[in-house]
């Protein structure tokens, strides 16, 4: 007769006890590392093959990375995968410090790792959970590390190209100024989600071009916040538009007209 080993355990009998929840979930630490480790050597594969084309109309990305004057970045959330090598390879291998607001869901403990990994300040918070909370951890990092801060202004759940207004806050609460950026690559393939995320080809051409910087006053009417919201929401578009004018390509455009309602 053969005796089975007491450390054995049948898969298939019932009364075998269940897996200690600690074993799960170093399983899930061990996966999350595992894929923020390669998230993050993806973003360095593009860093240094996007061929890049870099333009800084007012000076912002100057004054960042040549006098270290920190300012609030915003990119649009579909252009995520393009936006971390571009802020990886201008502001943090520059040794600029940079913070990313990551939202509460459970999606955003990769997108810590891999923020933390790449070398960026990590703030948990959004704008539909925890977002006061979030603002006043940017706020105080923006006064007390100088450090610029990377949102994601339509995230993380959309709708799609709408600016939220937290950006417009922040700068009312720090006195600093907002920089859109707008991006676009030559070669993508679209992921199906509702942004439609753009995956980036290894080596394809890349275009970013860094607005006009602008502080928000503190005194506005709802009015005159709104206002002041729409215009920056048309130049983010409008930087977009042109970057992909310059490459021959219309993701913006086709997005729209496949959009419901």
């Amino acid at each position: 007769m053969t005796r089975s080993h007491p450390s054995e355990v049948d898969p298939t009998d019932e009364s075998s006890p269940p897996r200690a929840p600690g074993d799960r979930s170093r399983r899930h630490s061990l996966l999350l590392s595992i894929g923020a480790w390669l998230v993050c050597a993806i973003v360095h594969l593009f860093r240094v093959t996007f061929r890049w084309q870099l333009i800084d109309e007012s000076g912002g990305m100057a004054a960042i990375d040549q006098r270290g004057e920190p300012h609030i970045l915003l990119a649009w959330h579909n252009r995520l995968v393009i936006a971390t090598p571009y802020f990886v390879k201008t502001i943090i291998r520059r040794g600029r410090p940079i913070s990313v607001l990551i939202s509460l869901s459970d999606d955003g403990e990769l997108a810590t790792r891999v923020g933390l990994g790449l070398g960026s300040g990590v703030v948990r918070g959004s704008s539909s959970r925890g977002g006061a909370s979030g603002l006043r951890k940017l706020f105080q990092i923006l006064r007390r590390d100088s450090s610029s801060v990377l949102l994601i202004p339509d995230g993380p759940r959309g709708p799609l190209y709408e600016l939220k207004v937290g950006a417009l806050v922040l700068s009312q609460m720090t006195g600093l100024p907002i920089l859109p950026v707008g991006m676009a690559v030559k070669s993508s393939s679209r992921l199906r989600s509702w942004d439609r995320l753009i995956l980036p080809w290894p080596g394809t051409q890349a275009v970013a071009i860094a607005g006009r910087p602008a502080v928000v006053p503190r005194h506005l009417t709802s009015d005159e916040l709104e206002a002041e919201r729409l215009r920056i929401q048309g130049e983010l578009m409008d930087l977009n538009r042109r970057a992909e004018a310059m490459l021959g390509v219309s993701d913006i455009a086709a997005i729209n007209t496949n959009r419901p309602g």
